[in-house]
């Protein structure tokens, strides 16, 4: 028995996993609406590459048919590894290796840029499958902040459960660094197409923001940042040495004060 045939199922977010799932259930019979924040599918330039795994991405992927699509537009070689150093001495390099590892090897997690999966995900559902728009994006949290709020307030009793922002005069913008501003850092293949910008959703992330839920005490207990990838300015700054002056500094900052604060708190 089919549990979803002729069911109506909302999903929230028209990214990779929401268009994968949809495919999905569409190919069970599945009445299925997509809620999306973008206008439409070129309104922005997609984030960085996805490296999908056997057990989870292609395995997906596999049962939505979509192998094949997949196969034309991955980049092969995309996820092999080089070591230089400064001077780009070549100390490793997977390229040059024999028997690289193909779709039939369990450990093979082959790259794709975000556009083309999404691009390939979007033609794959049923005519008239479209993202519908969501003009808010909290429109989607609100619907579940306050269960997880709750929840949230069961596991810590006597805990204040309110979203706020992190006042400039906090401690954790002043444990070791000065952070006057919280920098709004975009993902380094979105900086590099769109020639510097730092906000990918242009208007509707004009600025980054720094958010908390506090004990009783004042103490941070949970920490948020929006419209900003902070991790990327500890994780791609040695490929772009003008991404690492722009956001490194300030991404190292911000971070350092968190652990300093985690520790001391």
């Amino acid at each position: 028995m089919n549990l979803v045939t002729n069911k109506k199922i909302a999903i929230v977010g028209g990214g990779p996993g929401g268009l994968t799932l949809t495919r999905l259930l569409q190919l069970q019979g599945a009445d299925v609406k997509v809620y999306e924040r973008d206008f439409n599918k070129d309104v922005r330039v997609q984030g960085a590459t996805l490296d999908l795994h056997q057990d989870s991405g292609l395995k997906a992927l596999e049962k939505a048919g979509l192998m094949d699509a997949f196969k034309q537009h991955y980049r092969p070689g995309a996820d092999q590894m080089r070591i230089t150093d400064e001077q780009a001495t070549i100390f490793y390099d997977q390229h040059t290796e024999e028997n690289a590892a193909g779709f039939d090897d369990e450990h093979f997690r082959p790259e794709i840029d975000r556009g083309p999966l999404r691009k390939l995900l979007l033609e794959s559902l049923q005519p008239g499958i479209a993202p519908v728009r969501v003009a808010v994006l909290q429109t989607a949290a609100q619907a579940i902040l306050p269960s997880a709020l709750a929840l949230l307030a069961e596991r810590e009793p006597g805990l204040r459960v309110e979203i706020a922002e992190v006042p400039p005069d906090h401690p954790i913008l002043h444990m070791m660094f000065q952070v006057s501003q919280i920098p709004q850092i975009t993902s380094i293949n979105f900086w590099r197409r769109s020639g510097g910008v730092t906000s990918e959703r242009g208007s509707d992330s004009p600025h980054a923001d720094l958010r908390m839920i506090a004990d009783d005490r004042g103490h941070v207990m949970v920490l948020m940042t929006h419209n900003t990838d902070v991790g990327d300015s500890w994780e791609r700054e040695g490929e772009d040495h003008e991404f690492f002056l722009q956001f490194s500094p300030n991404g190292y900052a911000l971070g350092t004060n968190v652990v300093l604060y985690s520790l001391t708190h």
